[in-house]
């Protein structure tokens, strides 16, 4: 927490990753408890903030992949990419009760003393060949905060 907060920057996702961040204090981001869509791999759509560091370089409509990852509240940080709540929410494959996912956040950079977390709801370097996300994940490590 002490680096991060000196200026350090802590890239996580996925359930653990928001839980590790929340406990150490340093974002107000967390899973929202009950909601658990059926989700068992699919890309859905995702919108991204062009003002945002962690989007530089990327179209304002992008994709993730999404394996039954958590829906967040954002608390208060700034949201870099969520998830659409019209008909570009959906892209392939197959999903059920996805009602909690519409419209929520799925990328958080949160500005932390001078330091920075970004939180990813879904694993952005899945399997090391999600091409849609490597550029967030490099933003994340290396962009200026916002």
């Amino acid at each position: 927490a002490a680096w991060v907060r000196a200026g350090g920057t802590l890239v996580v996702w996925r359930a653990q990753g928001v839980g590790v961040a929340a406990a150490a204090g340093l974002t107000s981001a967390r899973v929202r408890a009950g909601d658990r869509p059926k989700v068992e791999g699919v890309l859905l759509g995702l919108g991204l903030d062009d003002g945002d560091p962690v989007a530089w370089g990327e179209q304002p409509r992008s994709f993730a992949f999404d394996a039954g990852d958590p829906v967040l509240s954002a608390g208060g940080a700034h949201v870099a990419g969520r998830y659409p709540g019209d008909a570009s929410f959906f892209v392939s494959g197959y999903a059920g009760g996805t009602a909690p996912l519409r419209g929520s956040p799925a990328i958080v950079d949160d500005v932390v003393g001078a330091g920075r977390v970004v939180l990813f709801s879904f694993d952005p370097a899945y399997r090391g060949y999600a091409e849609g996300t490597e550029r967030l994940v490099a933003n994340a490590l290396l962009a200026p905060r916002p």
